[in-house]
């Protein structure tokens, strides 16, 4: 289970480690771009007025030198402050935060950071020097413009070539934040079903199980009869009987199987068919349930048999509570068991493919007090027999056993040293939350006083899995949306670089009679189309890694992921990414190009 939920955490957490890792080279090396436009004409200013190559590259490393240092204060002083922030909040649920700083982890993200600005500026600066020495690169023609009978078409023909690696960081980005979208609201809840510690497995969470108490081993050798010692191992069942009397219960199990072996009288050919499998067809495939011992003879005698004709045989029984035994068998194959005479324990029910109504065993059981060990059994062991008969049969398809089920009642009452092997409840009352506290708290007190017991809080195990699942959907979804703030100041940079590179052409086109909002809307449309481009490849994406699990888990229901938790995120992350992006770029870029035309125009930059 453990290692289950290692693999689960790895999975989740793989894809956003490397989802940020990539949104942190794409971020530097955009926002290196970003100030190298800005800083074109001073290159160009310092080259005219005789400073060297060397000495400009120089300065323009020294002056991103003290950027990234300065960013790399605040951002870690806010990063802390913000996990800081989170493990308050988180005080206040069930998910506690602990936050663990790590030295080396803000190393090796300050080094990678340097690397990438180092690497992006001097590149951006080989590229400069080589297409534009003392002058602004010239990017569109009039031939160029004059073959283009749309606005839109000379304006992505513009914008494209000159922005080429902004627009492409801008679709990786979009890229990966909607791949991530899909992906990551899947893989939670896919994970979930899939693996062994799954809330929706039966295997696992037993029908509507809120509550278990079961033996951790059981059973031992003919020599001392098939008892475990010592006797008092088990779930008390008086203190059991006690807590499940209450009606807001449901006993689902309480039974007894691998504690002691009761013996049934048999001939050496009996007429019927579950003796005769043990005794018989056993003993033609090589297995022996005979049971020898030094004392069979006076077992058998005391059971009303003839020692030289009969023997007594190993049955697989199993003993339950008349609650657990009428809702663990729906309905009965044939006849009916009546409530008292099941609990003295006159009647028992047994498998329809090997027993009729009306068949009858002489049992005899073996009872040792609590005081009994291996070396004085026989000084502490006494005989009990018993007459049954079998009042009911269940069908082995609803059932899947062959063993004989008889009341724990009786059992308890010959034998008060015994105790459960095995109990499991359904609480029917999950609303009164103190007295829920009180029953769980009376479980596990019910586990310290009893011997070798373990206790499982199913229905704690559900809720925290559940909590979990949901945990880690969350945290997926707000990576998401935190990547989309990201993405969306990455356009308002890019917008902003944009006009501030152009601002005198956007000045020019106001000047002849655009608007405005025709100025705004270019930029839109162009970005629209950046968005458009990375949505796509994104979904085919993410799609693909959800194709591909879904393959692997066929026999997983999954439609209701797909319609509750991919659906809407992936919908929500494309809403945010139009909306967000057009609200940011005209806020962004309108107080720019609303400026006085004539005055704009006269100035000398």
């Amino acid at each position: 289970m453990i290692s289950s939920k290692m693999v689960a955490n790895n999975l989740i957490l793989m894809p956003v480690k490397i989802f940020f890792v990539l949104t942190t080279i794409m971020g530097i090396v955009s926002i290196s771009l970003y100030f190298f436009k800005e800083q074109e004409r001073y290159l160009n200013l310092l080259r005219c007025i005789g400073f060297s190559k060397k000495k400009s590259r120089k300065l323009l490393l020294i002056q991103g030198f003290f950027i990234w240092l300065s960013s790399l204060v605040i951002s870690s002083v806010a990063s802390i402050l913000v996990l800081l922030l989170l493990q308050f909040i988180s005080s206040f649920s069930s998910q506690y935060l602990f936050l663990n700083l790590s030295i080396l982890d803000l190393i090796i993200v300050a080094l990678l950071s340097a690397v990438l600005i180092f690497i992006s500026f001097n590149i951006l600066l080989a590229r400069f020097y080589k297409n534009a020495p003392l002058r602004e690169a010239i990017y569109v023609s009039k031939k160029q413009i004059k073959s283009q009978t749309k606005l839109k078409r000379c304006w992505h023909k513009a914008y494209g070539r000159r922005y080429k690696l902004q627009n492409f960081t801008c679709v990786m980005l979009v890229m990966f934040c909607v791949g991530m979208s899909i992906f990551g609201s899947f893989v939670p809840l896919f994970n979930a079903r899939g693996s062994s510690f799954d809330a929706d497995n039966p295997e696992y969470f037993k029908q509507n199980a809120d509550y278990s108490l079961h033996m951790m081993g059981g059973g031992s050798s003919a020599k001392i009869y098939y008892i475990n010692l010592p006797v008092g191992c088990g779930v008390s069942h008086k203190i059991a009987d006690e807590i499940t009397s209450d009606k807001r219960i449901n006993v689902l199990e309480a039974s007894v199987s691998n504690l002691f072996v009761p013996f049934f009288l048999t001939s050496q050919n009996p007429d019927n068919k579950l003796l005769y499998k043990y005794v018989v067809e056993a003993k033609k495939n090589e297995y022996n349930y005979i049971f020898q011992h030094k004392r069979t003879n006076e077992m058998i005698k005391l059971a009303g048999g003839d020692s030289s004709k009969d023997s007594l045989v190993e049955l697989s029984v199993k003993w339950q509570s008349y609650d657990s035994v009428l809702n663990n068998i729906n309905e009965f194959a044939n006849g009916k068991i009546d409530e008292k005479n099941y609990k003295s324990g006159i009647e028992i029910i047994a498998p329809d493919d090997l027993c009729s109504v009306g068949d009858e065993f002489t049992m005899v059981i073996p009872i040792a007090d609590a005081e009994t060990t291996e070396q004085n059994i026989e000084e502490h062991i006494k005989f009990k027999t018993a007459k049954v008969k079998v009042a009911a049969t269940y069908s082995k398809e609803q059932y899947n056993s062959d063993k004989l089920i008889i009341s724990t009642e009786y059992l308890f009452s010959i034998y008060p040293y015994l105790n459960y092997e095995n109990i499991i409840l359904e609480n029917l009352d999950h609303n009164d939350s103190a007295w829920v506290n009180e029953l769980e708290n009376n479980l596990e007190n019910l586990e310290g006083i009893s011997v070798g017991v373990r206790y499982d809080n199913y229905a704690k195990m559900q809720r925290e899995f559940y909590d979990q699942v949901n945990l880690e959907t969350l945290q997926i979804i707000v990576s998401v949306f935190i990547f989309i703030v990201i993405i969306l100041i990455a356009i308002v940079f890019s917008s902003y670089v944009q006009v501030r590179s152009n601002l005198k052409s956007y000045i020019m086109m106001r000047a002849i009679g655009a608007r405005i909002e025709t100025v705004q809307k270019l930029i839109i449309n162009e970005i629209n189309r950046t968005l458009t481009t990375g949505i796509i490849l994104g979904t085919i994406l993410g799609g693909a890694v959800v194709v591909f699990f879904s393959i692997l888990g066929s026999n997983i229901k999954l439609w209701d992921i797909y319609l509750f938790y991919v659906v809407p995120v992936f919908i929500a992350t494309v809403i945010l990414l139009y909306f967000g992006s057009r609200i940011a770029v005209k806020r962004a870029v309108r107080s720019m190009i609303n400026q006085n035309i004539i005055e704009k125009l006269n100035t000398v930059e």
